[in-house]
């Protein structure tokens, strides 16, 4: 008995530290229980209000670029519409400066082809016909100098209708020559100062056989080289008569040519300014040449 009540007053206190041990442990467990409760809410609510946050920010941010994105896009449609209206009033301006500088240009052919024309018509019958003898039949020119219509064979020289013509057409094409280029200008140069040879050494050469090769004048076949191809000297030189045929057909072709590339407005070669360059220099010698020998017959005509 006595050992039943001791056991039960020793057991009595182990009972109550396991109570006090299981509610400590309880009451531990629901402070922690809470906290977390207390902090998963606290968290989700920051969480929530940072989403909204984000995407309000998101928001405001898109909105601003699709304003920037509008902004560009019409300041960009602007300036298309007004570099059109440039493009348009510069395409429009551009294509009236075309058509004027085309117009020039088909006046000018056009100049250049009727000087070419009155060079023909201003040359006397007797250059056709001494055109005909071959270099040892110049005696034949001898002959028909002694003819009584020889005067009217040659022509005027000094006359004042010689030097209008010839005046005004060479100021006429020099005042085209911007529009021309200096390779049809200089080929036309050369085709007038040639023919001119032929001209002034009829009405002013003395010696017969000089007058029908008037062509062996060195500044002549200067020319005559630098102007004509392999080929087209070749020919020139092969033929004992018909020189001034040659050399006006040839000239003729190479300014009809050049005409037409104008009108179609193709590039002149490199090639072609090198050699209008020769052209005009030789050119330029035999314009000196020719008015010395003007002056010469003009002083003794005075």
């Amino acid at each position: 008995m006595l050992k039943a009540l001791i056991t039960i007053i020793i057991s009595i206190p182990s009972a109550v530290l396991i109570t006090i041990g299981i509610f400590k442990f309880w009451f531990l467990e629901r402070i922690k229980r809470s906290v977390e409760f207390e902090y998963s809410k606290k968290l989700l609510d920051y969480k929530s209000k940072l989403d909204l946050d984000v995407e309000r920010l998101l928001h405001d941010y898109k909105s601003k670029l699709d304003l920037e994105a509008q902004r560009q896009l019409i300041e960009t449609r602007n300036n298309i519409e007004k570099n059109a209206i440039i493009q348009g009033v510069g395409n429009k301006a551009f294509e009236e400066i075309n058509k004027i500088s085309m117009e020039k240009k088909v006046g000018a052919v056009h100049v250049v082809w009727q000087a070419v024309i009155a060079l023909r018509t201003i040359f006397p019958p007797i250059a056709t016909l001494i055109d005909t003898f071959p270099r040892e039949q110049f005696g034949l020119y001898t002959a028909i100098k002694n003819s009584p219509n020889f005067d009217l064979l040659k022509g005027e020289v000094v006359g004042e209708q010689f030097k209008k013509t010839m005046s005004e057409k060479v100021n006429l094409v020099e005042e085209q020559r911007i529009y021309l280029g200096e390779y049809v200008w200089n080929l036309y140069h050369a085709l007038m100062t040639i023919m001119m040879s032929c001209y002034l050494a009829i009405h002013f050469e003395t010696d017969d056989e000089k007058v029908v090769t008037w062509y062996e004048n060195s500044l002549v076949k200067g020319l005559v080289e630098v102007i004509f191809s392999s080929e087209e000297l070749n020919r020139y030189q092969s033929r004992n008569a018909g020189k001034q045929t040659i050399i006006r057909d040839v000239l003729e072709r190479k300014i009809l040519e050049g005409l037409t590339q104008i009108i179609s407005s193709e590039k002149v070669t490199e090639e072609a300014l090198k050699q209008a360059e020769k052209i005009q220099e030789i050119a330029k010698k035999m314009d000196a040449q020719q008015a010395a020998q003007r002056a010469k017959v003009q002083v003794g005509v005075t």
